[in-house]
């Protein structure tokens, strides 16, 4: 459950401690009631999984902030 802890900290960075807890709890929440009601297994998305949608997320976000002022977002290009 650590991608949990790495959410709770992301969240309450931008909206604040009460709001990133009572996010941190639904989702526990959400994961006992489907485990008991459903009988679904939790399934630990992992880390790797957890960061890979981040970085996503962010390049999504570069790449349409860039847009807007017409700038071009270009990978780095490592050469080995």
């Amino acid at each position: 459950m650590y991608y949990l802890y790495i959410f709770i900290r992301r969240l309450k960075g931008r909206k604040g401690a009460p709001i990133a807890i009572k996010a941190g709890a639904r989702k526990i929440a959400e994961a006992y009631y489907n485990a008991i009601m459903k009988g679904m297994d939790y399934v630990e998305q992992g880390m790797a999984k957890y960061m890979e949608q981040l970085k996503k997320r962010e390049l999504y976000a570069l790449d349409k902030i860039a847009k807007k002022y017409n700038y071009v977002v270009v990978k780095n290009q490592s050469f080995t």
